[in-house]
């Protein structure tokens, strides 16, 4: 049954919308007919390309992105190669033979999104959302005086659609930070570690403060919680290989001994350290802890003694000489440098005070070959696998999908979405 534009309106009375306009009678019923009969078959045309087109490529769009053949490797592509595009945004010119077509945003989640983490395989998104409901109270002094709730969403790329994995109530008075640390072991595992310190008054000027590690499971939708001891513990530095992470503080440092998280929510035996140890990265293998120590304090002259902690054998071990790096100099590098290195980035211009901006998509180093997304908001990141960017506003977190393609091919691409209009 196909439905008229009445009934898709919302009208079920079988009457146009506007035909109560004066002078609309006057057409009769035979013109009104024949446009009826005009736009029913208009929308099986409509169905029957839509049909073809997913016979011939065997595909689907999808609300996470858009999964298209790869049309560089395409031989004399037809019209049929490029699928619809709604609401084409803009075009970045990639480097070498490559065009992002961007789409306009899509919106991932509402307003109050404090953090997010994407997954480095590009399948899942991971949002902290905190909505307060207002009171007298919070009318008339501070936000946090409202009572409310935190949740962890899961977003994924696949399906598009939302899921609720963690939410916990807060009291007035409460305040919970989150740091999304990122995800453990391999990537395949799906599962990701986040830190909540949460803040409850307790009548004093120092609040109580709770540090609290989720453990969240994509797969299963499991979420653990290990509240680990009351310390600066809020930064813990995740093995790239092993479902381990070692609880340490801000400046990446423990004292007199060092404890490990595991992904099943309990922690280590504490391995002894001869006093304050700065640790820096994971070996590759992400079985060995490396780190140092300065027995006579930071004084010019000052040599460090470096120690490899294993997480598995329970041992802090010395080593000299110290490790290097590739350029044969002492390896003071830290886990957090580099990152995987994408023709598309996301860059923030006109930064307020708070981090927020114009947020560009841009195409390597090149600024004048770069889109704006919005002209208020917060850079989150592009995808690795180039099939979208997010970002975030005060109106909530929106996903942009992109479309690769050759450069040769855009202007057939052009074609498509002006004929589609």
């Amino acid at each position: 049954m196909v439905k008229l534009r009445g009934e898709i309106n919302g009208r079920t009375d079988g009457t146009e919308p506007g035909s109560n306009v004066p002078g609309r009678e006057a057409e009769g019923n035979d013109v009104v007919m024949n446009r009826r009969i005009h736009r029913i078959h208009r929308i099986h045309r409509i169905h029957r390309i839509r049909r073809i087109w997913l016979a011939v490529t065997g595909v689907g769009i999808s609300l996470g992105a858009a999964l298209l053949p790869p049309l560089a490797h395409a031989q004399n592509p037809s019209p049929m190669t490029f699928p619809e595009v709604p609401l084409l945004q803009g075009v970045v010119l990639g480097e070498g033979d490559k065009v992002f077509l961007v789409q306009n945003p899509r919106l991932l989640l509402g307003s109050d999104v404090r953090s997010v983490l994407l997954s480095p395989d590009s399948r899942f998104l991971l949002a902290v959302r905190e909505v307060r409901t207002a009171s007298p109270a919070s009318l008339l002094g501070k936000r946090e005086d409202a009572p409310g709730e935190v949740t962890i969403t899961l977003w994924r790329a696949r399906t598009g659609r939302n899921a609720v994995l963690w939410r916990r109530a807060l009291l007035p008075g409460q305040v919970a930070w989150f740091r999304m640390n990122g995800w453990m072991g391999a990537q395949a595992q799906g599962r990701a570690l986040a830190t909540m310190t949460l803040r409850t008054p307790n009548g004093t000027d120092k609040p109580t403060n709770t540090f609290v590690h989720l453990f969240l499971d994509t797969a299963s939708g499991v979420v653990r919680e290990s509240v680990v001891p009351p310390k600066t513990y809020g930064f813990p530095k995740l093995s790239p290989t092993l479902p381990l992470a070692a609880l340490v503080g801000a400046d990446a440092a423990t004292e007199n001994h060092i404890q490990f998280l595991r992904a099943d929510g309990t922690i280590s035996v504490p391995i002894a350290l001869p006093g304050r140890v700065y640790f820096t990265r994971w070996s590759e293998d992400g079985k060995i802890l490396r780190g140092l120590h300065l027995p006579k304090g930071f004084k010019e002259g000052n040599e460090p003694d470096w120690y490899a902690v294993d997480p598995t054998a329970m041992t802090a071990t010395r080593i000299s000489p110290p490790p290097k790096n590739k350029d044969g100099e002492t390896d003071y590098g830290s886990d957090e440098e580099g990152g995987e290195n994408l023709p598309l980035k996301l860059v923030i211009r006109q930064m307020e005070k708070g981090g927020h901006g114009e947020v560009w998509l841009q195409a390597g180093e090149n600024e004048k070959n770069a889109l704006r997304l919005t002209r208020d908001g917060y850079p989150v990141g592009v995808l690795p696998d180039l099939s979208g960017a997010v970002y975030r506003e005060e109106s909530g977190l929106y996903f942009v999908p992109l479309l690769t393609i050759a450069k040769d091919q855009l202007p057939q691409a052009k074609k498509v979405q002006e004929n589609a209009k």
